[in-house]
Order: C-alpha cells, then structure tokens, then sequence
C-alpha cells in the first residue's frame, strides 16, 4: 500500500427523520445558543431471504448552535419532520471513571419539512390555513422567476 496517497477530507452529512423529543433551547456561558435532539432515520431494504421489507431505523443526535438554534428549537417537537445538513464529530468525557467516547452530527443547516397549521374563526365558521415554518433556507419569490411568454411550452 502507497504511503503516499492522499485522500480527500469529506465530512458531511444529509439526513431526514423525525424528532424523537421536545427540545429545549440551552445557553453556554458565554452566551452561545444550543439546541440538541435525536433524529429518527429510517432506512427500508428489501430482504433476501424472505423478500419482505425490513424497516431499519437509526437514533442520530444532532445538535444545533447559534442563530440556526434560536430559529427552530421551539418549533422541533417530537414527531416533526426535519432535514439536517452537517459534519460528524465527536468528543471524549469520563463518566464514572470510564472514558466514553461520543458521536453527533453538528448541523449546520436545518429544515422543518411540515407546515404549521393554525385555526382561524371568522363568522362562526372554522378554517384551517398552512403557513410555513420560518427556517434559515431563503424562499423564491415568483419576482425572482424568469418571465414566461404566453405559447411558450416547458421543457418538462
């Protein structure tokens, strides 16, 4: 084997799931926002042997920090779809004189996939509107699509 390979520094990380649980947003003591939960992945295969689908489901902590934290961490309750874009890490602590080695995806971009819906009265009669939930990701406005001449066709 060539000692003289060098290999490409790729961290990163893509994942959707759901919350597992109801975050709490934490402050260091500098003042720097934390918000820290578990995303339930799931990945199906189909298995060889008895040609029935397996569902396999992974527990990733994910933490956020900073201003990204702020934004979502009221918004994440358990059951919320969330897509997370980050780098793995990890960190040692002693826990009871044994030394523990831990793994967490650090976000560094987070989406809430669901839509928050709210009940409105108005004249006595009840209607539901969806209102998206404020994230980090920037919205296209239809002012910033091209314009389309009439007759036109679409490509797709």
């Amino acid at each position: 084997m060539a000692a003289n390979i060098r290999l490409p520094n790729v961290n990163r990380v893509l994942l959707v799931g759901r919350v597992t649980q109801d975050t709490n947003l934490i402050f260091s003591d500098k003042g720097m926002p934390f918000c820290n939960f578990t995303l339930a992945c799931n990945n199906n295969y189909k298995n060889k042997n008895t040609g029935e689908w397996v569902k396999n489901t992974a527990f990733i902590n994910v933490g956020l920090r900073g201003p990204v934290a702020e934004r979502l961490c009221d918004n994440l309750k358990k059951g919320v779809p969330v897509f997370v874009e980050g780098y793995i890490t990890s960190y040692k602590k002693e826990v009871g004189g044994v030394n523990i080695t831990k793994m967490i995806v650090r976000a560094l971009r987070a989406q809430i996939l669901e839509y928050k819906q709210s009940t409105e009265v108005e004249y006595g009669v009840e209607t539901k509107t969806e209102t998206p939930i404020e994230t980090e990701s920037k919205e296209t406005k239809e002012d910033d699509l091209p314009p389309v001449a009439e007759g036109d066709e679409l490509p797709f």
